[in-house]
């Protein structure tokens, strides 16, 4: 009932953490992880079967500190990277509310409840299946094919291995994923993007628990740090969030765009983003609230993914010293 609770109260967030390992270091890595684990455990008091972020993030900061450390460099000795992905429910409502007002409207009215409140029916309608398969597949298509992106880039094929839930669920969330992946090849256009993802997804699965897989332990514990990352530091959602509508025909101080068919069509608006908030990425966090900073040179192609507070999709590109936020 997570999905429904947080429309109507307007709190929580979706957060996806994921975690790229090279197929032929993976075996390594888990060698090296149990060191890690055995320490974990001594921290946490409890005889614990894996590696848990719920456990980690009680742990004081020193030894906490410590231990990412520790993973931080088996990752990076092992070729690995992460990624984050952070959506507040309201900022998932409100991107809906944005897309609809497109022609209407040039922008968010100050009072949007009438607006927010159709959006949720519209949502709800939409995310039907088992279990919460509709919401977790439109949520996860942002983080695949965000990595799938990248490691095409790389001509690098990769598999999808992700946490199960439920059986008949994790079916709905494998099969809307792969069929996603699979409309990103039906452009019909010459176009920056590409169209050739289905050509590296080698499979999804969900068929191993976390605690038999040390890479969906890490991929917890980069998920966990990245929602403590934005709880801590709100202002990457509030800076430069805006009520105005990003359109093809929207003024803005610099825009983004790319190649279709030899025309160039705007993708998005750029901000700086301000030195304080790039500091935020340099470790430690004087909160000691999250480990996060040490990650940092893992990040995907150096940016986290998230939304604004007013519900705009936007990339946070901290080694650039740049904010992305996409059109609607």
């Amino acid at each position: 009932m997570f999905f429904e609770q947080e429309l109507r109260a307007r709190t929580g967030y979706f957060c996806h953490g994921a975690v790229g390992i090279p197929t032929d270091e993976y075996g390594s890595l888990c060698a090296a992880l149990k060191s890690v684990h055995a320490d974990f455990v001594g921290l946490a008091g409890e005889a614990l079967p894996e590696i848990k972020h719920s456990v980690f993030k009680r742990i004081p900061y020193p030894a906490r500190r410590g231990l990412a450390l520790r993973i931080r460099d088996t990752l990076v000795a092992h070729g690995a990277f992460i990624a984050g992905f952070y959506a507040p429910v309201t900022a998932f409502v409100l991107e809906r509310v944005r897309v609809n007002l497109l022609g209407e409207a040039e922008e968010l009215p100050e009072d949007y409840q009438a607006l927010y409140d159709a959006a949720v029916r519209e949502l709800k309608a939409e995310h039907q299946g088992p279990g919460q398969s509709g919401v977790i597949g439109a949520l996860l298509e942002l983080a695949v094919v965000g990595i799938a992106n990248l490691l095409a880039s790389l001509e690098c094929g990769f598999t999808v291995i992700y946490d199960p839930r439920e059986k008949k669920e994790d079916a709905k969330v494998r099969a809307t994923v792969a069929d996603f992946i699979a409309l990103t090849g039906n452009m019909g256009v010459s176009a920056d993007l590409r169209d050739d993802l289905q050509k590296y997804l080698r499979g999804i699965r969900s068929d191993r628990l976390s605690e038999e897989e040390p890479g969906l332990q890490m991929a917890d514990l980069a998920a966990g740090e990245v929602s403590a990352f934005f709880s801590t530091h709100g202002e990457f959602l509030t800076h430069e969030a805006s009520r105005k509508l990003v359109t093809p025909t929207s003024v803005e101080k610099v825009n983004t765009c790319i190649e279709v068919d030899g025309i160039y069509m705007k993708t998005g608006v750029l901000h700086r983003m301000p030195p304080a908030l790039v500091a935020r990425f340099e470790p430690p966090d004087r909160s000691e609230r999250t480990v996060l900073p040490y990650f940092r040179k893992l990040l995907a192609s150096g940016m986290l993914t998230c939304y604004s507070s007013l519900g705009q999709p936007r990339d946070l590109m901290p080694f650039k010293g740049l904010i992305w936020d996409q059109c609607e």
